[in-house]
């Protein structure tokens, strides 16, 4: 099967436990394997991922992680099968007449941004399937595939429609409200940039010239927004960045900006333990997944921690998306089309029919004391 090949099974038929089968064959006929699935009412779901030894590993191992953790809690008839992300997208087709073959109810995944892209080259999947990230912007999305990820995006926009309500509601006098995006030149941060923007005018706001600087020198930034003043900061900045840019700008100024500015460290290191960095961003709003920042919530209590295995906050965060992902496909293999989901990173919004895209609203926080808290709970 060379790069087709599968990783591994995960088994919950009758009884719970774990099946590990390697090198089956890669002709396009069902296997013995999946003929015993078929016979024993086990619905197969393919999960593709990047490969294990690969650059991606640690991603591939959190997200792995999580949907065993979703399995072992709510995969009683469902096998899971884990398959090597093709490399184009001749090996993706292949891929799918595979699953056609192995008898497969649902596919999860790609993870990988490229790899989603892939799914293009089929007009129809024939195979409903959720992936694990989205396609960039301009890419051909096929028929049958639900769109679930992480997307700055998304967190930007839900920040800008907070942030316009928020501004409003407290100088409800000054119109229109101008807002100004500050960030460094990663593809993310720019992505999240154009995203709160776009919102902002869509709600009537003023936006002006947006700042990219991958600066570390207060002067600089001093320079850079001499004369500029807006009513909102999008910050698309590095946390120890944004701490230099409230001296700028002023310590009352509304910031605003995506789970990229939560450190982490306070969450990591226990209450009354955040560092200056962190109390340096009091005021400072954002949004983050539940499973980050409501850990007695119900549904982020039905699963396993991740901090032991994971300590990076990102793979935290996949780990949630590996268990969140597993939920989605649960629903979609009985056969519902419009559901929602108190997921644990957002509350899900699926509409088969509609959208294409899983909605997912994540907590507004901000930083107090130097620890990211819900709004909601102040």
């Amino acid at each position: 099967m060379s790069r087709r090949r599968l990783l591994s099974t995960i088994g919950r038929v009758a009884v719970a436990g774990w099946v590990t089968t390697r090198g089956l064959s890669g002709v396009a006929q069902p296997s013995a394997s999946s003929a015993a699935r078929s016979s024993s009412g086990a619905a197969a779901i393919a999960l593709i991922l990047p490969a294990a030894d690969g650059a991606f590993r640690t991603a591939t191992a959190a997200v792995l992680a999580g949907v065993r953790a979703a399995h072992a809690r709510d995969g009683y008839g469902v096998t899971i099968e884990v398959f090597v992300e093709p490399t184009n997208e001749e090996e993706m087709i292949a891929l799918y007449r595979e699953f056609v073959a192995r008898s497969t109810r649902l596919v999860i995944g790609p993870l990988t941004r490229d790899a989603v892209n892939m799914l293009g080259a089929i007009d129809v999947l024939p195979i409903p399937t959720v992936t694990l990230n989205f396609p960039e912007a301009g890419a051909r999305t096929p028929g049958n595939v639900l769109l679930f990820g992480l997307s700055a995006e998304s967190e930007a926009a839900q920040i800008a429609r907070f942030a316009f309500q928020e501004v409003s509601a407290r100088v409800p006098w000054r119109h229109p409200l101008a807002a100004l995006a500050v960030s460094n030149s990663s593809p993310l941060a720019q992505r999240g940039a154009q995203a709160f923007m776009a919102t902002w005018r869509s709600l009537g706001g003023l936006v002006m010239e947006p700042i990219a600087t991958d600066t570390r020198a207060l002067g600089e930034l001093r320079a850079l927004l001499r004369g500029k003043r807006a009513d909102v900061y999008f910050v698309g900045l590095h946390p120890d960045v944004l701490g230099m840019l409230r001296t700028v700008v002023g310590a009352e100024a509304a910031l605003y900006g995506t789970s990229t500015l939560n450190t982490g460290s306070a969450q990591a290191q226990g209450p009354g333990l955040a560092g200056e960095l962190e109390r340096q961003l009091d005021g400072v709003r954002l949004v983050e997944m539940p499973w980050q920042v409501l850990p007695a919530d119900p549904a982020v209590m039905s699963y396993p921690a991740s901090l032991e295995a994971f300590p990076h906050i990102e793979l935290q965060r996949l780990y949630a998306l590996g268990i969140d992902a597993f939920r989605i496909a649960r629903e979609r293999l009985d056969g519902r089309q419009l559901f929602e989901l108190d997921g644990v990173t957002g509350r899900l919004s699926v509409r088969v029919r509609t959208d294409e895209r899983v909605v997912r609203e994540m907590v507004v926080c901000q930083y107090l004391n130097g620890v990211v808290v819900p709004l909601e709970m102040q």
